[in-house]
C-alpha cells in the first residue's frame, strides 16, 4: 500500500508547499489535483494489483490442483449435491403438504364430532339392545 500512498502523499505535500491550498481558486486547483492524482494512483496501483492478483491466482490454482489430484470425482460430487438438494426440496414439500392435510383433518374433526362423543348412554338403551 505504501507504493500507492507515497505518490499521493508527495503530490499533496507539493500542493501545500506551493501554497496552492490557499487563496482564490483553491477549489478549482483541488479539483485539478484530484483529476491528476486519479491517473497517478491508477499507474501506482497497477504493479501491486498485478502482484496481488498473481499471488491469489497461485493460491486458487493450488487448491484446484489439490482437489483434482484427490480421489474425488468432481462430476460425481456435483451430481450428489444436485440430488441432495432435490431430495431436500421434496422433503420440505412433503412436510408442507402433511401440515395442510393435518390442518384440514383438525377442521373436519372440530366441526363433525363423532356420534359416540357427547352422547349419554342410558341403561334403557343397553337393555333394548
Amino acid at each position: 500500500m505504501a507504493s500507492i500512498r507515497n505518490p499521493i502523499r508527495r503530490r499533496c505535500e507539493w500542493f501545500i508547499e506551493q501554497h496552492k491550498d490557499v487563496g482564490p481558486g483553491v477549489k478549482r486547483r483541488l479539483f485539478d489535483l484530484v483529476e491528476e492524482l486519479a491517473d497517478e494512483v491508477v499507474a501506482a496501483a497497477a504493479e501491486p494489483a498485478k502482484d496481488l492478483l498473481a499471488m491469489r491466482f497461485g493460491e486458487v490454482e493450488k487448491e484446484i490442483a489439490k482437489v483434482l489430484r484427490s480421489d474425488q470425482d468432481p462430476i460425481e460430487n456435483a451430481a450428489e449435491a444436485i440430488v441432495e438438494s432435490h431430495e431436500t426440496t421434496i422433503r420440505r414439500g412433503d412436510a408442507q403438504r402433511r401440515k395442510a392435510v393435518l390442518k384440514q383433518l383438525e377442521e373436519v374433526e372440530s366441526t363433525c364430532p363423532l356420534p359416540w362423543e357427547n352422547r349419554k348412554v342410558e341403561p334403557a338403551m343397553i337393555d333394548a339392545a
